[in-house]
């Protein structure tokens, strides 16, 4: 199976992504493309240019306990950056 630049840059800054939210205890899922891609073809979709995810909160107090800055902090040291399209 070839795996092209882009989709392989896509799972790794997937994996890292998971590794972020597991360091802070955020529970999040795929969704649209990635998660059809992950279902249907066990893989990312390798026309798709981004990742879609969607954070879960168990409860309003979960989402507002958040430490959304210490997030912000740590996902800059491993190298995530604000990009615009």
């Amino acid at each position: 199976m070839v795996m092209l630049e882009n989709e392989s840059n896509l799972k790794e800054t997937l994996f890292a992504f998971k590794d972020l939210m597991d360091d802070h205890g955020i529970e999040f899922v795929l969704l649209y493309g990635a998660l059809l891609g992950a279902y249907r073809n066990k893989r990312l979709l390798p026309w798709d240019h981004d990742i879609d995810v969607e954070i879960i909160a168990k409860s309003y107090e979960d989402f507002v306990d958040m430490d959304i800055f210490g997030l912000l902090r740590d996902a800059h040291k491993k190298g995530f950056r604000y990009t615009t399209w």
